[in-house]
């Protein structure tokens, strides 16, 4: 553990991401915070829910410094549970969708999860493993129209959305500074088994101001967020920090080229993060070459070199005057 900064140093700010969510429900009430096809959420709206889950885990016993895990893909969800997390001072660990239960049971049982919120088509595999980890509280989605209906018969497992509905909105906002544990993250595996990586709030704040000094970022930008989210790239390159500062992201549950190229244009994005394959198959969409992408400003590219296989993307990005970008690291830092 290391030790406290002094009181003048200027790293006893409170840097908690939901603080910054409850000030824009105050000040920007109704304006979009999430664009998403099962529907989206104004600042508002995500504040109330996570306000409002953060009772219902409360209630199940999590505290200050709990695991708190997601199982999922992108969805609101995802960004609600992260939040109520948050606010009671949490860490927020998202697990990848695709582990096979092997994988998903040394996940969980390495973070000691305590409470999991998850998507109905991975909850088998979570109650397949729940025996061997800590978990205790057990949190189906049941009301994204785009998953399948949670079953509320399930042994130990509590639908969320009446428990949502039926709880106060706590007015709990935990003050976290740069060395407080944020997000437990956890590596893809391929040198080994999955490793937790842990990212402190000063880890994600440093790395949004680095962002926002290397690339032309701005207060209200709109990114796009098809990536998984339980990727470092794809949560704190753009999507957090846009969160922070009052911005908008459009959510995809997974990538699709031209639903991607349509995005980009119809909700005239700013920002997006992606691996070189998401750039060079829009590249291949007829018409892509004629797409207005003027309101694009920057890219980050990582997980690969973005020049081998980016395709025709990236001499359409310059020719529109966007540049790219290229981050690595489990921390997220641009090169």
């Amino acid at each position: 553990m290391s030790s406290p900064h002094p009181r003048n140093s200027g790293l006893r700010v409170d840097l908690n991401p939901a603080a910054a969510v409850a000030r824009h429900a105050r000040h920007q009430a109704g304006e979009v915070v999430v664009r998403y096809p099962g529907g989206g959420l104004t600042y508002a709206e995500l504040d109330d829910r996570a306000a409002r889950l953060a009772s219902v885990l409360a209630d199940g016993g999590v505290v200050d410094g709990t695991r708190v895990a997601y199982l999922g893909l992108n969805s609101p969800a995802f960004l609600a549970t992260m939040f109520a997390a948050f606010r009671l001072g949490a860490v927020f660990v998202p697990v990848n969708f695709r582990l096979a239960e092997p994988e998903l049971e040394r996940v969980l049982t390495d973070s000691g999860a305590e409470a999991i919120v998850c998507e109905e088509g991975h909850r088998p595999a979570a109650e397949a493993v729940r025996g061997a980890t800590r978990l205790r509280r057990l949190l189906p989605v049941d009301d994204d129209p785009e998953v399948p209906a949670a079953d509320s018969g399930a042994d130990g497992w509590e639908p969320w959305s009446p428990l949502i509905a039926a709880a106060p909105p706590t007015t709990v906002l935990t003050p976290k500074y740069a060395d407080d544990p944020a997000i437990l993250m956890f590596t893809s595996g391929t040198t080994g088994t999955s490793k937790g990586v842990v990212l402190t709030h000063g880890n994600a704040w440093w790395n949004s101001v680095n962002v926002d000094l290397r690339l032309d970022t701005r207060r209200g930008d709109v990114t796009y967020a098809a990536a998984p989210l339980l990727h470092i790239g794809a949560l704190n390159s753009f999507a957090l920090r846009t969160l922070v500062r009052g911005g908008t992201v459009v959510v995809r549950r997974s990538f699709d080229p031209q639903e991607c190229l349509d995005d980009l244009v119809a909700h005239r994005v700013n920002t997006v993060f992606g691996v070189p394959q998401m750039f060079a198959a829009p590249a291949r969409v007829p018409g892509f070459r004629d797409r207005d992408l003027g309101e694009l400003r920057a890219v980050v590219v990582a997980g690969a070199a973005a020049h081998a296989r980016a395709g025709g993307a990236e001499e359409r990005l310059r020719e529109a005057g966007q540049g790219r970008h290229q981050a690595a690291g489990e921390r997220g830092e641009l090169r």
